[in-house]
């Protein structure tokens, strides 16, 4: 990768622009019809305004984005023969810089999508330097877009996700005399597809503390599940998600009596099925924090005994809230 501050560095006083210049290439210069496309629908669903303008001989792209009254210029060119590679080149007129990639058109096989995420990440990178310290002198004002762009570029993800890591607390709830008790969970989750992933999670309670007036019992809650979870806008800054899980339910009891009556410890287990409701929203491109509820229903409850006979139980049907943090990985 060549990085060139090319650009003539002035005081900016121009009014400020949304737009920006695709550069299109002849066919037989390296012309790449499919990525400039792929990135002009990119730099649209950002809220930028895309023009394609052919380049003509003679031309650069800054003079090109001057003429047009766009903030920035891109240029995509495929290599001709085997030995090139497919060149990146973004002109951003409110930095002052202008910036060139090499990708590599043979590793792990550059497509058109991946192409344009990689042109689309040079310029936001550029934009950057907006957030700064140092000075910054461009031809043009940055718009409220340019800005925001800017400040959430660490929030904004470039590629579809692979897997997911998940962490927090969690709380369950149900009939029953138990309560509601309080825990962690852990997960993980792979995307089979960008809108689909399988997940697989453990929870565990702590002890809550259930009595009678001559006995008392802790009850802690176990819970291990596999679920499918639909989520239809990955990349957005706010993402909802439907789940379907299913898993075993189990509770661990160890109590004491003051009167002699017989207790002991059991482990007792049942499975469930259940629905999840998601929203997670991002933090930078690799971090979200999560916010899930599930309804589920245990196929046969959770009874705590004293001297053989039921004081409590948990379930059928329980609620479980989960908060914490996501860690993505492309």
């Amino acid at each position: 990768m060549t990085i060139a501050c090319a650009l003539p560095r002035v005081s900016f006083g121009a009014p400020g622009t949304d737009r920006v210049v695709l550069i299109r290439t002849p066919v037989e210069e390296g012309g790449w019809d499919e990525a400039e496309q792929r990135t002009r629908a990119e730099l649209e669903a950002a809220g930028f305004v895309v023009e394609i303008v052919p380049l003509s001989s003679g031309d650069d792209i800054v003079s090109i984005a001057k003429t047009h009254g766009a903030f920035a210029a891109i240029k995509v060119s495929r290599p001709i023969e085997d030995t090139t590679g497919i060149v990146v080149h973004v002109a951003d007129r409110v930095t002052g810089k202008s910036t060139t990639r090499t990708l590599d058109a043979k590793k792990d096989g550059q497509t058109p999508e991946r192409v344009a995420i990689r042109a689309v990440e040079l310029l936001y990178a550029s934009l950057l330097e907006l957030q700064t310290a140092a000075p910054f002198e461009g031809e043009v004002r940055p718009t409220p877009l340019i800005e925001a762009t800017a400040s959430q570029r660490l929030m904004t993800p470039s590629e579809d996700l692979s897997w997911a890591l998940r962490a927090g607390a969690s709380a369950f709830a149900a009939s029953g005399r138990i309560g509601t008790l309080a825990g962690i969970r852990i997960g993980a989750g792979y995307y089979v597809l960008p809108t689909l992933s399988l997940e697989l999670s453990a929870a565990a309670s702590a002890p809550t503390v259930i009595s009678t007036t001559d006995a008392s019992s802790d009850f802690a809650l176990l819970v291990g599940r596999a679920a499918m979870l639909v989520e239809p806008w990955p990349k957005r800054q706010l993402s909802p998600a439907l789940g379907l899980g299913a898993g075993i339910t189990g509770a661990f009891t160890g109590g004491s009596s003051e009167r002699g009556a017989p207790t002991r410890t059991d482990f007792g287990a049942s499975p469930f099925a259940g629905l999840a409701g998601v929203l997670a929203g991002r933090l930078r491109h690799d971090l979200r924090v999560r916010a899930e509820i599930e309804v589920a229903r245990t196929f046969e409850p959770l009874v705590v005994r004293f001297a053989g006979q039921p004081v409590a139980h948990f379930g059928p049907v329980w609620v479980g809230f989960t908060l914490g943090l996501e860690w993505l990985a492309n």
